[in-house]
């Protein structure tokens, strides 16, 4: 007798292996319902604070900005420094249109308890050119190890990321 082809056979064991399927769902929803304590979701969710921020970051952003009445290109890439009270600083190189020039940035920010994040700041070219305020709108994510910004200064068309610097 081939048990593949016994149809008694065939039928328990789809029985057997849709009984086991439903245990399987079942004890996974138990186990997620115990380790997902809805009180606790909330309290991750809203446990920010500009002491989430705190230390030192890497950033880098991209997009497009109006530079003498035109639209150009712009990169950036620069250390970040938030020091847990709502005070920002770094420094680094920025692509205005294919030039390269360095700057500083000097500003403030703040971390509501949902997580949002914005900062006020200057950009100050090694170079000479004019300072430029600029303003940043984001989340805070990963426990405050990174922070996802888009610019919301008229003219800057840009996003990008701050990311905690670790030991890797």
């Amino acid at each position: 007798m081939d048990l593949f082809t016994d149809s008694d056979f065939i039928m328990k064991l789809q029985k057997l292996t849709a009984l086991l399927l439903m245990t399987t769902f079942s004890s996974t929803s138990i186990l997620l319902a115990l380790s997902s304590d809805p009180a606790q979701a909330r309290e991750r969710d809203n446990d920010c604070s500009n002491k989430t921020l705190n230390g030192d970051y890497g950033f880098q952003d991209a997009g497009t900005r109006k530079a003498d009445g035109a639209t150009v290109s712009y990169d950036a890439v620069r250390t970040a420094n938030f020091n847990g009270r709502g005070k920002h600083v770094g420094t680094g190189f920025v692509s205005i249109d294919g030039t390269i020039v360095g700057y500083t940035v000097t500003g403030t920010y703040a971390v509501k308890s949902d997580c949002t994040f914005t900062m006020d700041a200057t950009q100050t070219y090694a170079d000479g050119r004019p300072s430029q305020p600029y303003k940043q709108f984001g989340v805070v994510v990963r426990g405050g190890k990174e922070v996802l910004e888009v610019q919301t200064t008229e003219g800057k068309n840009q996003a990008g990321k701050y990311q905690e610097v670790v030991n890797y």
